[in-house]
């Protein structure tokens, strides 16, 4: 399965909590970028489903706890790591988001492909 990516991906790493209809999955982020999240869980879930995916982020000096509404449109096993998922953010919900996902983008590293 190839993945294209549609703008470049930041480190970014982070403990958060993910809901799917009536799962909740504690989920580790290992990506950013305008269009959503790369994150590992360890039990997979379905492709299609929309979710919450909730965080906290250092942005500046401050740590803020942000909730993105997202949609996942991958889940694929890696091994012992458990199931790497990427979520996009809703359509509906980016204009909303967009400045908070620019805020934490600031923040990270240079982007990787």
């Amino acid at each position: 399965m190839v993945v294209e990516h549609k703008s470049p991906r930041h480190i970014f790493r982070r403990r958060a909590v993910m809901t799917s209809d009536t799962v909740t999955l504690h989920v580790r982020t290992l990506d950013v970028s305008e269009h959503g999240f790369g994150v590992i869980a360890k039990e997979p879930v379905r492709v299609g489903k929309t979710c919450s995916l909730v965080l906290n982020a250092l942005v500046g000096e401050h740590v803020i706890q942000q909730t993105f509404a997202c949609e996942i449109v991958y889940c694929i096993l890696t091994g012992v790591d458990g199931f790497r998922i990427g979520l996009n953010i809703n359509n509906a919900a980016i204009d909303s988001s967009k400045q908070h996902l620019r805020k934490i983008i600031s923040s990270c590293s240079s982007p990787f492909s």
